[in-house]
């Protein structure tokens, strides 16, 4: 999990509104996540699978909901630009969005 906040959290989500389906596959070993929250309640997960084509977003206020299961095209754009961001976050350096 990494921690976005303000404009770059906005950059991420719309980057993950721009993901472009895929035909899925049967993997699923996500690598990276997101954690969708206010000021202090965590409300969502997000986890990707890059290898596989698919997200899982997991809502933490009603446990009882079902997971949503989405493809997405890993060599689509965003989803470059959203793997590079999340990399760049487990290395530790910051991405400048650069428009």
């Amino acid at each position: 999990m990494t921690l976005w906040e303000g404009a770059a959290l906005a950059e991420v989500l719309g980057l993950i509104e721009q993901l472009p389906e895929s035909g899925g596959m049967r993997c699923f070993t996500p690598r990276f996540g997101i954690r969708l929250h206010d000021a202090s309640v965590a409300r969502a997960e997000v986890y990707f699978c890059f290898h596989c084509h698919w997200a899982v977003m997991v809502d933490l206020l009603n446990p009882g909901r079902r997971e949503v299961w989405e493809t997405f095209d890993p060599d689509s754009d965003p989803a470059r630009e959203l793997l590079h961001r999340f990399r760049s976050r487990v290395a530790g350096t910051t991405v400048d969005s650069g428009g």
